[in-house]
């Protein structure tokens, strides 16, 4: 929750918040999995996962950044990829 809480306050944020205790690899294996949800998500003969409440939950509202929508999921996606480029970076 601490990372996905605010998601409009964390893309507009220099970097994204980084919780307590979360290093680099813990984001790079968070990455992995959101990789695969995203894929099985984007997957024709998954279509039965876009008519659950909660993956619609996590996917439908949109998230505005500057001139960016973006999805609840794609937003989530992008913070740890821009958490990952921070720590890199540090």
């Amino acid at each position: 929750m601490a990372l996905f809480g605010d998601l409009q306050r964390q893309l507009l944020a220099p970097h994204p918040e980084i919780p307590l205790g979360f290093e680099l690899a813990d984001f790079r294996e968070l990455q992995k999995s959101t990789l695969v949800i995203a894929a099985l998500l984007a997957n024709p003969r998954h279509g039965w996962l876009n008519s659950s409440s909660t993956v619609r939950a996590l996917t439908s509202p949109t998230i505005v950044v500057g001139s960016q929508r973006l999805t609840a999921w794609e937003a989530r996606c992008e913070i740890i990829r821009r958490a990952i480029e921070y720590l890199e970076n540090r």
